[in-house]
């Protein structure tokens, strides 16, 4: 799953229920702490439960990436019993994939903004030139007119 780029609306759904899937949870909640320009990223994403559900999580595991802690994944209990210290292992492991996808994710979202911020200063640089050249365009107008009639007069009788 963490192989292919899903959208950034889809990455955090698909990912909790992967986890609560995979190991037989209840449920399943991976959160993201970043901070987005514009808030354009999702924060969070869960398997098992509805919106607005606030449940203790019986294993919490940090998302980090290059010694930043980029968010959690938060697990219910096991279906059939409490978590296995292997499954402990296997969230840890996924952690670290999961935190680069998320970090990936950011990167992702960050450029968009910086392309579309691109975008709109070349908008208004091109709006600006059009505008340059008009009086440009104007003041030569003048320009000759003047010029024509200061010139009519001094070198015609």
């Amino acid at each position: 799953m963490l192989e292919t780029s899903p959208s950034p609306a889809d990455l955090l759904p698909r990912l909790a229920a992967a986890i609560r899937d995979g190991l037989g949870l209840q449920w399943a909640l991976v959160r993201l702490d970043l901070s987005t320009a514009g808030g354009s990223l999702p924060t969070a994403g869960a398997a098992g439960l509805e919106p607005g559900d606030v449940r203790e999580p019986a294993h919490v595991v940090p998302l980090i990436q290059a010694g930043t802690v980029l968010g959690r994944i938060e697990c219910g209990p096991r279906r059939d019993g409490p978590l296995l210290d292997e499954d402990r292992r296997l969230l840890a492991n996924l952690a670290g994939q999961a935190a680069a996808a998320a970090r990936n994710l950011h990167l992702t979202a960050e450029l968009s903004d910086r392309l579309d911020l691109i975008r709109q200063q070349a908008a208004e640089l091109t709006a600006s030139r059009a505008r340059v050249a008009q009086t440009q365009d104007a003041s030569a107008s003048a320009s000759s007119a003047t010029c024509t009639t200061v010139c009519s007069r001094t070198w015609w009788p």
